[in-house]
Formats: structure tokens, C-alpha cells, sequence
């Protein structure tokens, strides 16, 4: 994807995380940036938020926010446990990241 602004690179694929809630739901999320609260943000701006940006169009979007005491964890899904789960298009994405990971090595 060609990001229409020249300030955003193209990122690839989003991640795949996993949002435990703690009511004992499960929900899976892509995102490109996860924020988490700092001690200033809770303290000073009583923000507790975690957020996930993915990259839409060539735009930085927020995908979800949620207030970080309605989750009990979150953790990313690997390529390897994604391609478990969803077979080709995971096999695709994964060598899209190993392509993108050995061009920064050169």
C-alpha cells in the first residue's frame, strides 16, 4: 500500500493481538501501534487507555481504546500461531515480514 501521506511509510501488515478481558471474553485486534499508559498519563491526566492504531488508507486510525482496569492482559498473535489458525494468507504474511525484516539488516 502507497500512503497517500508522505510523512506515513508503509508499515506492512498489521499485528495480530489477543485482548484478554477480564470478564473472561477473548477479542483479537490488528493494530500497527499499541500505546499503554504511562505513570504521568494516570497520574497527571487520569488517563488509563490503551490504545491500538492500525494504518487505514495511508492514515494513522484508532482501532480500539480501552481504560487498561477492563483488561487483564494482551498479547500479540505470531506469524507462526497465525498461520496455524488461518493457513495461506498467514504463510503469506510471514514471509511479507521476513522480506521487510532482512531489507533492515542490510
Amino acid at each position: 500500500m502507497t500512503s497517500p501521506d508522505p510523512q506515513i511509510p508503509d508499515y506492512g501488515p498489521p499485528a495480530h493481538y489477543e485482548l484478554f478481558w477480564l470478564g473472561g471474553e477473548i477479542t483479537e485486534v490488528k493494530a500497527h501501534s499499541v500505546s499503554y499508559p504511562t505513570v504521568t498519563d494516570t497520574t497527571h491526566n487520569g488517563d488509563s487507555h490503551i490504545k491500538f492504531h492500525e494504518v487505514v488508507d495511508g492514515h494513522w486510525t484508532l482501532v480500539l481504546s480501552t481504560q487498561q482496569r477492563q483488561v487483564e492482559s494482551v498479547r500479540i498473535i505470531t506469524p507462526e500461531e497465525y498461520e496455524i489458525r488461518w493457513g495461506e494468507v498467514a504463510r503469506l504474511r510471514k514471509e511479507t515480514w521476513k522480506r521487510a525484516y532482512s531489507d533492515l539488516s542490510e
